[in-house]
């Protein structure tokens, strides 16, 4: 019982440690936006998501339009695209929020 014990103890702090590993050098911008998108793409898919990210959009596209990046076109093009789809089903926007996340991670690896 007692090693049983002492491995739960060491794997919970494997997993802070861990956690606490886990940060990114992003410009300032770049940092903003994953700061609210983060939470949002990593939430359970549904319909609380959906309403969340669709709160968030106009923030989220105020960013991205601000941005003087390659790639910044595109993730604004992708969040009004996400945008359209606000009162879609789920499946479509979760393809659409997917393709917005996916044009952050390309702003992302410019930095």
């Amino acid at each position: 019982m007692r090693n049983l014990m002492a491995m739960v103890v060491m794997g919970l702090v494997s997993v802070t440690a861990n956690a606490e590993e886990h940060q990114h050098d992003f410009a300032p911008d770049v940092k903003a936006m994953h700061a609210v998108l983060s939470p949002l793409w990593h939430a359970e898919a549904g319909a609380k998501r959906q309403k969340e990210t669709c709160a968030a959009l106009p923030n989220m596209l105020s960013m991205a339009t601000k941005m003087h990046y390659k790639t910044a076109a595109q993730l604004a093009d992708a969040g009004s695209n996400l945008q359209k789809l606000c009162s879609a089903d789920q499946k479509t926007f979760n393809a659409s929020f997917s393709q917005f996340h996916d044009a952050f991670h390309r702003v992302m690896e410019e930095k």
